[in-house]
């Protein structure tokens, strides 16, 4: 039997990654939230308590004396912080990760990142543009510092799928309603993960004992980047919805420069220069050392889009 203590549980990719681990009758899963589990699974010891918490040892202790992996999900990854204090559970939850990790001989860590520890508008290896990012290099800092001998850092890209967040309502919402557009006619590619590769992955991690920790930095996405606009057409299908129309990039720009002012002035407009600049910028991971250790995903990009799509019909 393996246990498993997975944090974050009750959010998009940790209630993926509870239910994943729950098809396997050996394993046991403690799964740790300081929100309600959006569906309860038998065999799962549910902890709704903040990873901070002073008593969360003890109430791990009650049930079982050892742990052989902790996949570290929770995090603050909002980007409304003016502050990096607001974000400072992302780095002090690595002292406790660390003391759990101790007190019961954890063989692996999985810690979750983001990409946004890194500029991703340019090419060169430059400092994150947000608070949220700049919390995730610290962390980052102190797991590789704190557990270098069983920690691998992942770093998430953008996982869409079924449980999405209320940013994905946003753009579904937008999506149905006709007021997206595509900016510009250029191909834009970028690395995204499916949730359900995403949980396959970051499990496989922990049971593969190939991983060498000494390489321990990866990004979570599938091996086929995305082209946006296909995708964004795609799901317009898999909705019902309208294929958005295309403004040229320039008046796109333009827009996202009154967006910016209607902003300062407190007009919540949803699109401005940062969200024009992520639009249109590509990114891609080579993650050849991923993919040859985790071998074949459980979805290709035509069945991940069937069963978002069925999931997005059926969502109340």
């Amino acid at each position: 039997m393996k246990t498993y203590i997975v944090t974050g549980a009750s959010g998009m990719v940790g209630s993926r990654i509870v239910q994943d681990l729950c098809r396997n009758k050996s394993n046991m899963v403690i799964a740790i939230d300081r929100n309600e589990p959006r569906t309860k699974l038998p065999n799962v010891y549910y902890l709704q308590e903040d990873f901070l918490s002073v008593n969360l040892v003890g109430e791990i202790s009650k049930i079982c004396d050892c742990v052989d992996y902790i996949i570290h999900l929770a995090a603050v990854t909002d980007l409304e912080g003016c502050s990096l204090d607001h974000y400072d559970f992302n780095y002090l939850s690595i002292l406790k990760v660390k003391e759990i990790s101790d007190l019961f001989s954890v063989k692996k860590v999985i810690f979750s990142s983001t990409q946004l520890v890194k500029n991703i508008w340019v090419e060169i290896d430059a400092p994150p543009l947000t608070l949220y990012g700049e919390s995730k290099r610290i962390a980052e800092f102190l797991i590789s510092s704190l557990l270098p001998n069983n920690a691998v850092i992942v770093r998430l890209t953008t996982v869409w799928g079924e449980g999405h967040n209320q940013h994905y309502d946003r753009f579904i919402h937008y999506l149905k309603r006709g007021f997206y557009f595509h900016t510009g006619t250029s191909p834009i590619f970028k690395s995204y993960s499916y949730i359900g590769n995403c949980a396959h992955q970051i499990i496989n991690m922990c049971q593969n004992d190939k991983l060498n920790v000494e390489t321990n930095v990866f990004y979570i996405c599938d091996p086929e980047p995305i082209e946006i606009r296909k995708y964004v057409d795609d799901i317009c299908v898999q909705i019902g919805a309208k294929r958005p129309m295309t403004l040229p990039r320039s008046l796109s720009k333009l827009l996202a420069v009154v967006g910016d002012v209607l902003n300062k002035i407190g007009i919540n407009f949803p699109f401005n220069s940062y969200r024009f600049k992520n639009i249109v910028c590509s990114y891609i991971y080579e993650n050849q050392a991923l993919d040859e250790m985790v071998g074949d995903l459980p979805y290709t990009y035509e069945s991940a889009m069937e069963e978002y799509g069925l999931w997005l019909r059926t969502k109340k």
